[in-house]
């Protein structure tokens, strides 16, 4: 028999007598397995188990023992009164799973306790580089990560779900989109520059009626105070960084100067978009063949433009570079993920671009992931405190809940992507209440002293259909979600 200790977001390196099986644990709530959160999805089996002091070790030495079993929940007793597989009611059963399925509020009323099983670790590979391979087998993950390999965002549950922007007399007339911010160290404020949707509009008009908007707080989360507008229509998506050289950069898509034939809607109201809005495709740059970035030798501006060359590459085969984002190397060079590694659908998988400075020109390389299967957008790159890259990605795979992509390199070129949500569109506030959302995207995080340990998620909420549909639903809003650190 194999002995656990239970704690909240516990890995366990267990080995059972049953040969030279070890695999690594993680319990998902083992200590509220009526309330917290569970995995929910399909069963490889459901048989009962005989009540005892070491029944839910006995259901995880059984998913341990079989190879095709990654998830299990142990339903003590199952209460429901129908027969479930094996399952009756008023006995412990034991359900195992082949796949994965991400965390979700418990709706059945009946005690059940969820977790991963994964085979031990052989590398800090295996662990996502977020935590070291020990040599028990079990992935010891940074204080930023958790789960059976590291792969899941540390996220402090915050008291409320409450926007960092719009700010609270805003809020009722403005949906923003995404938001990233960076720390003046002189003036101890926090800087966000966000995608707004102007004439009180939605998200459905976001290829009319995004400006990027300036913001600041004193709080890195928040609310942020309405500053001035940097872009006019169209420009969205803005990502802020600093380069080495002390410039501020902005990279974003679109070039300011309005949609031709396309006017921003103005039928709209309550931060929701009228029924006639109407918009065309994006537009990535203001040419084909460029990427337009804003800088500025400060955080409150003025902003210049800037037209940098990008230069082709046969994996990515789409024009500019589509929702960029960017780390820099001491030098001043740069490593880049945009989208638009593949043109088979609108929303593709992201790509590796160089540069040797910000002025470029910007040269195109290889596709992050699988690229017959493109399923990421909208990336967030950086490097961590080992020297390893990561990013953050919408994804597409599961789009809800689980929208929350992540991937890991030690180059830079070669990345691996998880199949760990970071994050989901779910969000558990102190009170244990879960808050669920349709759409959780656009991630960006906020850094400690060393600008390599994550402290903040800044993502948009909303319930705006998936599909992209203007279905009076489209108001959205920029949550900043705290990060356990060290």
């Amino acid at each position: 028999m194999i002995t656990l200790s239970l704690t909240i977001g516990a890995i366990c390196a267990i080995s059972g007598g049953y040969g030279n099986t070890s695999c690594q644990v993680h319990i998902d709530n083992p200590t509220d397995p009526l309330h917290g959160n569970i995995r929910s999805g399909p069963d490889l089996s459901c048989t009962p188990i005989p009540s005892g002091p070491n029944n839910l070790e006995a259901c995880i030495q059984s998913c341990c023992e079989k190879e095709e079993c990654h998830a299990f929940s142990f339903n003590s007793p199952w209460e429901l009164k129908i027969k479930y597989m094996d399952c009756v009611h008023g006995q412990d059963c034991c359900c195992l799973k082949s796949s994965a399925p991400t965390l979700g509020p418990n709706t059945y009323g009946m005690n059940i306790t969820t977790g991963l099983v994964t085979s031990a670790c052989k590398s800090d590979e295996d662990c996502s580089l977020n935590g070291i391979c020990a040599s028990n087998g079990s992935c010891v993950c940074d204080a930023e990560w958790f789960g059976p390999k590291c792969g899941q965002l540390n996220l402090i549950k915050p008291q409320t779900v409450t926007p960092a922007y719009p700010p609270p007399e805003f809020y009722a007339n403005t949906t923003s989109w995404g938001g990233s911010v960076v720390y003046e160290n002189s003036t101890k404020q926090y800087h966000m520059f966000v995608a707004e949707m102007s004439n009180s509009c939605g998200m459905s008009t976001w290829s009319t009626n995004s400006i990027i908007r300036h913001a600041v707080s004193s709080s890195p989360t928040g609310p942020f105070a309405r500053q001035e507008v940097v872009m006019s229509e169209f420009a969205h998506n803005p990502t802020a960084i600093q380069a080495p050289d002390g410039t501020y950069l902005i990279y974003h898509i679109g070039c300011g100067t309005g949609r031709p034939g396309f006017p921003p809607c103005s039928h709209c109201e309550n931060g929701i978009s009228g029924k006639t809005c109407k918009g065309p495709a994006e537009q990535v740059a203001c040419t084909s063949n460029t990427t337009n970035i804003l800088y500025s030798s400060s955080l409150n501006g003025p902003w210049s433009q800037y037209n940098a060359l990008v230069l082709p590459s046969a994996a990515m085969s789409w024009e500019g570079a589509d929702n960029p984002t960017a780390t820099f190397f001491p030098n001043g060079s740069l490593l880049m993920l945009a989208r638009g590694g593949d043109p088979r659908r609108e929303s593709s998988s992201d790509g590796v671009i160089t540069a040797p400075s910000w002025k470029g020109p910007y040269q195109k390389w290889n596709v992050v992931g699988n690229s017959s299967s493109p399923s990421v957008e909208d990336p967030f790159v950086y490097v961590d405190h080992r020297g390893n890259f990561h990013a953050l990605f919408h994804k597409f795979t599961d789009e809800s809940p689980g929208c929350g992509g992540h991937a890991y390199s030690r180059d830079g070129f070669d990345w691996t992507l998880t199949d760990e949500a970071a994050y989901t569109t779910y969000v558990v506030t102190t009170d244990n209440t879960t808050h669920s959302f349709t759409r959780r995207e656009r991630p960006h995080l906020l850094f400690d002293a060393s600008g390599k340990r994550p402290t903040v998620l800044y993502t948009t909420l909303t319930n705006w259909s998936t599909s992209g549909a203007n279905d009076g639903k489209d108001k959205a809003f920029t949550f900043a979600h705290a990060i356990q650190t060290p």
